[in-house]
């Protein structure tokens, strides 16, 4: 395992950021949540909220998520599935992965390059490198790994991509143009976001917002 990845380890599970965000005594709070892009229901709580997120962030994901698959990526790696085979029965499964190449692509392009202000024309060099990103494809290469190599999985993948594509079509079928607003600003009180949603006037947007 390369000194990098044992230092990316050892930082997501000792630095600041795994830290309690807020006192213990505050996961009691009992005060109502204001609107954010987190909150599920009008009546949330602080402190229940805070606590969720602690748990969520700083110990599911950064203390196990986070190291679990850089070492799982670092000892694993050539045994996982890279490419899927373009075998006719294979098909949805070429079709998951094209997908979720691009997906990861436009992802960097448009959510990265607007929150973190990087420069676009470097973008699949710049942050492909990040832990954060790195683990988006190591669950890809597993979820692939596992459904090439396990026909129960296959029958899996099979059905999902039927299942994607049936409620994409249904969702989708009456729309001349297909608009999706990203939330990309750093602070989650955006209630300029919040209004485009709720009274309707995403169908007006005309194109992102990509302002902080």
């Amino acid at each position: 395992m390369k000194k990098s990845d044992l230092k990316a380890v050892w930082n997501h599970l000792t630095n600041f950021r795994n830290r309690r965000i807020k006192d213990k005594k505050d996961y009691e709070l009992q005060s109502d949540l204001p609107w954010n892009i987190y909150r599920v229901k009008k009546d949330d709580k602080i402190g229940k909220h805070l606590k969720k997120f602690h748990v969520i962030h700083q110990v599911i994901k950064y203390k196990i998520f986070v190291p679990f698959f850089l070492i799982f990526d670092r000892f694993f790696d050539k045994y996982l599935e890279k490419e899927v085979p373009k075998l006719p029965y294979n098909n949805n499964m070429l079709i998951f992965n094209r997908a979720y190449d691009r997906a990861v692509s436009k992802w960097l392009e448009y959510f990265f390059t607007s929150v973190f202000r990087c420069n676009q024309s470097n973008h699949n060099t710049d942050y492909r490198k990040r832990p954060s990103v790195r683990i988006v494809y190591s669950i890809k290469k597993l979820l692939l790994t596992i459904a090439l190599n396990d026909t129960a999985y296959r029958a899996l993948m099979d059905i999902f991509v039927f299942e994607i594509l049936k409620e994409g079509f249904e969702s989708y079928k009456d729309d001349k143009e297909v608009k999706h607003l990203f939330y990309t600003r750093k602070s989650i009180f955006d209630v300029d976001y919040y209004k485009t949603w709720t009274d309707g006037s995403l169908q007006k947007v005309k194109g992102f917002d990509y302002g902080n």
